[in-house]
């Protein structure tokens, strides 16, 4: 057999040609990696020197921590806000729920959506309100107790009558409508509870309506200060103005006669 030994020269110095560089290639490799990779060392080395620049580092990062431990365990809340004893419905409940966070101005639930969850105020305020029929926005009540169930019908899986907005972060503790209804079933203690909870939410609801329609507009502003002094700084006046009945600048008089009735209380001789 007839063999060319030029060709075959020249084909192997193409492929030592190929192998250095393959070998160079693989070493530029090995550098940029090496070089990334102590760039990567740096910025882990800067970045805890640069975090601990911003204020309130420090406690940002136990809150979080907190949150996160609190979240977790999911058991002792249910135990705490529902009263709670079966460890069995405990675990149950605690594995068919989750947390889930709210924005400020966002929804929990809008009227006449189905009402598909149960929710659990874990941290932050809501607001239920409708609209009227001469299109006003008219504020109905406010979830804010840990543990507080924020719905929008007294009814699961029923058509929302209101719409509940958040009105600070917050985050709530959500459970679907048919693993709460099965759970209802099985468990005569969460029955009861169920029940309680009902029941308060109406004496609740009869004590706002007395309030707003028996009392008078400063009557209902110190009534509102005596259930609610922890909303009184941290919920707009105009919602406030609008669940008392009130305009918002009747509420800014209100407020301002107040105020100076207690000055004038803190400058009578004893």
């Amino acid at each position: 057999m007839y063999c060319n030994l030029d060709y075959i020269l020249e084909m192997r110095a193409n492929y030592i040609k190929c192998k250095i560089l393959l070998m160079f290639f693989v070493i530029d490799i090995g550098y940029m990696f090496l070089a990334t990779h102590n760039i990567l060392n740096r910025c882990r080395m800067l970045l805890p020197i640069f975090l601990h620049k911003i204020p309130n580092y420090d406690k940002m990062k136990l809150t979080n921590k907190k949150w996160r431990n609190e979240s977790m365990d999911k058991e002792k809340f249910l135990q705490q806000a529902l009263r709670i004893k079966d460890p069995e419905l405990l675990s149950r409940f605690a594995a068919s729920s989750d947390v889930k966070h709210f924005k400020k101005g966002s929804f929990l639930i809008q009227a006449d959506d189905r009402q598909e969850y149960a929710d659990m105020i874990v941290s932050g305020i809501f607001r239920g309100f409708f609209i009227d029929y001469q299109g006003r926005d008219i504020t109905d009540g406010f979830f804010y107790q840990k543990g507080e169930i924020a719905m929008g019908c007294h009814g699961f899986n029923k058509p929302a009558i209101i719409s509940i907005e958040s009105l600070t972060e917050s985050d709530v503790l959500r459970i679907p409508v048919p693993e709460i209804s099965r759970l209802l079933e099985e468990y005569h203690e969460l029955s009861v509870v169920y029940t309680n909870i009902l029941m308060k939410a109406l004496d609740d609801h009869w004590k706002i309506k007395s309030a707003i329609y028996q009392y008078t507009a400063i009557d209902r502003y110190q009534w509102f200060m005596r259930t609610y002094p922890e909303l009184l700084h941290t919920v707009p006046n105009k919602y406030i103005a609008s669940f008392l009945n009130v305009t918002p600048v009747t509420l800014s008089r209100i407020k301002a006669k107040l105020k100076a009735a207690e000055a004038d209380q803190k400058e009578k001789p004893l």
